[in-house]
């Protein structure tokens, strides 16, 4: 498929692809936090609770940043 039969050009398809990676690992990573923090059966097996959650809003932070950047850079506000 070219340009003209999907509507949709290779650089809006990579920067959606972008987007969609950046926010589904700071999903995935709020996911898992949600788990440790609302679910104590989950926590179970986790010896370094703390670490594992200091990971996870590390996790996020940057994933939201770089979805900011790819935003910031190529999502235009019109």
């Amino acid at each position: 498929m070219d340009k003209q039969e999907t509507g949709t050009s290779t650089s809006t398809l990579l920067v959606t692809a972008l987007q969609s990676h950046f926010k589904a690992k700071r999903d995935q990573a709020v996911a898992h936090l949600s788990i440790f923090v609302n679910n104590p059966v989950g926590v179970g097996d986790h010896q370094n609770l703390l670490k594992e959650c200091v990971d996870l809003v590390e996790q996020i932070a940057s994933a939201e940043e770089n979805l900011r950047v790819v935003q910031k850079l190529f999502v235009r506000k019109d």
